[in-house]
């Protein structure tokens, strides 16, 4: 399942049922010009020559949209960062996606 998809709101489950909740949207050459997404991709960087052409995506950039919601990002009285939270949720998604890659915790980071 892919990570926009874990953080999609899915109308048949309790809202509690996730842990966060996030949206995506898409950046494509089309709209903002080849010229911009060269430069948006080499900001990143990511090798445009290492894109997939062939792959069904291969037209666009995938965006996550995050908004943690949350008063108390930092509840030090219980030991509990919820940005820390977060973030160790993404990198298990990533080490779930790229078994071969290292990710470091926010927590460990800090």
């Amino acid at each position: 399942m892919p990570l926009h998809d874990a953080l999609r709101c899915d109308p048949d489950k309790a809202v509690q049922a996730r842990e966060f909740y996030g949206s995506m949207t898409t950046l494509r050459a089309e709209a903002l010009g080849e010229a911009d997404m060269a430069r948006v991709l080499e900001a990143l960087g990511l090798d445009p020559a290492t894109l997939l052409p062939d792959h069904e995506g291969a037209d666009r950039l995938v965006i996550l949209r995050h908004t943690l919601m949350n008063p108390f990002l930092e509840d030090s009285e219980n030991g509990i960062s919820y940005i820390a939270r977060y973030f160790d949720f993404l990198a298990g998604w990533v080490r779930a996606a790229l078994p071969s890659t290292r990710c470091v915790s926010a927590a460990a980071a800090a």
